[in-house]
């Protein structure tokens, strides 16, 4: 477990800029959002847009620039040389991905105890959050793994430059009563939700196991 941390270390602090940004990300998106938003009175649903963006945008920041960086260095071929599993590899970056996303969550509940604008995030939005980004997640890292950064990238960034778009076209679609029903819905299932998410990571990682065992280096 040591060297996973050892790991999870070095992809944080790979380039400290990036990771400075996310941060700034992470307590920016949400208060974007209240500017955005405020205007047409919508705050039932603005803790899952606000998790769901900042989410997004800060693992595009953290994982383009540690795949940037590790794919112009080979550096994975030096830390294989070291005893390092290639699992261990695979379990630093779920586990990075899984920091990222409790960070958001700390980022937005310590806006909105700033601004009354956003509500506290509530259980069913986070397990929505939490089911988008482990479907994004999920599918992102075994194709890293499969094709390398350069080939993948592109769906990250199409999907990073959609998102905003989607949300904020959908935001702008919703009434108030309208966005009530739509999270009264979402409350009812989001229980399974975790346990949809759970399931997807665990599928997602032994698919990245066993793509990376047979990956040549």
């Amino acid at each position: 477990m040591n060297k996973v941390l050892l790991l999870l270390k070095k992809d944080i602090t790979l380039d400290k800029m990036y990771l400075m940004i996310s941060i700034i990300l992470s307590f920016g998106i949400p208060i974007f959002l209240v500017k955005s938003l405020d205007k047409l009175q919508i705050t039932k649903g603005m803790d899952l847009m606000g998790i769901l963006l900042s989410s997004f945008y800060c693992f595009f920041m953290m994982f383009s620039k540690i795949g940037l960086i590790e794919d112009k260095y080979k550096s994975e071929q030096y830390i294989l040389i070291s005893p390092v599993s290639r699992k261990m590899i695979v379990l630093s970056k779920y586990i990075l991905f899984l920091l990222i996303f409790v960070v958001c969550i700390l980022a937005y509940s310590v806006d909105s105890c700033i601004f009354g604008q956003l509500n506290k995030p509530e259980f069913s939005s986070v397990s929505t959050a939490f089911l988008f980004i482990s479907i994004f997640m999920g599918i992102y890292i075994p194709l890293e793994f499969k094709v390398g950064y350069e080939n993948v990238k592109f769906y990250l960034m199409l999907i990073i430059i959609l998102t905003p778009i989607c949300v904020g076209a959908l935001g702008k679609g919703m009434t108030q009563e309208s966005a009530q029903k739509v999270s009264a819905i979402f409350e009812s299932i989001s229980p399974f939700f975790t346990v949809f998410a759970v399931v997807i990571i665990v599928i997602s990682f032994i698919v990245s196991c066993r793509i990376y065992e047979k990956k040549d280096l």
